[in-house]
């Protein structure tokens, strides 16, 4: 608030998040958005055909880019899909009598993760998820190149990665 009211609001300024997927119809986002992508790689480096593991874009590719490509594919049963646009709204939303942190910077949304059943979930995932969402080292490095060149087009701030991990045990 601080900051908001010297306006630092923003304005000019773009914000990259990388994160689970997005609700990009989300009124909160509205007109915020500027550029998406999504970089889900639907198997491991080693072996890309490997069952169990599902991309998370919504055209099930492993890399898509353009309007609506940050959405996620997955159903609401999977851990985290909501985490993505609860983040971008903290960095940009803007509501009627509230906003985020920059609510009038624009937003460059990626989708990093991907799927798995919660049969090949970590040991101690919560049971009432149908999977959970991870994301490939390959997945995120391929989202920042992305991001880099974006750099040509919009004035960009920052990027948020908040990736979260397993236990510390």
């Amino acid at each position: 608030p601080a900051a908001q009211a010297l306006n630092a609001r923003g304005a000019g300024q773009v914000v990259a998040v990388l994160d689970t997927g997005f609700d990009v119809d989300h009124p909160y986002l509205a007109g915020r958005i500027v550029a998406e992508a999504c970089f889900s790689q639907p198997g491991t480096a080693a072996n890309p055909n490997e069952k169990g593991h599902f991309s998370n874009c919504p055209g099930g590719t492993a890399r898509e880019t353009g309007p609506g490509s940050s959405r996620f594919h997955a159903d609401p049963g999977y851990y985290g899909l909501y985490h993505g646009t609860h983040v971008a709204g903290i960095v940009a939303g803007k509501g009627d009598s509230f906003g985020g942190v920059a609510p009038d910077a624009g937003l460059i949304l990626a989708n990093v993760y991907y799927r798995r059943p919660r049969s090949q979930c970590p040991k101690n995932f919560h049971k009432s998820y149908v999977g959970c969402m991870l994301a490939w080292p390959s997945d995120i490095l391929s989202a920042l190149e992305w991001v880099f060149k974006q750099r040509r087009t919009f004035s960009i701030a920052a990027v948020n990665m908040s990736f979260g991990g397993g236990s510390s045990k």
